[in-house]
């Protein structure tokens, strides 16, 4: 998981390991978060977590996915992001 908003995300970080799911929290600058997202997709991760400060506006967070056919972004309420990610790992 990659921030700009330090304490939502570590909300978020929270919320997702009560669901079971296994986080890393990692700070980086806005320049550097494609880079990271990179490394993350090398060390084959299925999916990068960023939270900037739109998304604590929002309540949000977005979501790459790093695996399958294409890498994909979504923008998603995170509380409907936690019942996707529960889907996905339960299949």
């Amino acid at each position: 998981m990659w921030l700009v908003g330090r304490r939502y995300a570590e909300g978020v970080q929270k919320r997702l390991m009560a669901a079971g799911i296994v986080t890393e929290l990692n700070v980086v600058t806005e320049s550097e978060v494609i880079l990271a997202i990179e490394d993350a997709t090398r060390h084959r991760m299925l999916f990068a977590v960023v939270v900037t400060e739109q998304n604590e506006v929002h309540r949000s967070i977005t979501v790459n996915i790093l695996y399958g056919m294409a890498q994909g972004t979504t923008h998603i309420l995170f509380t409907c992001c936690l019942r996707v990610l529960y889907i996905i790992f339960t299949r």
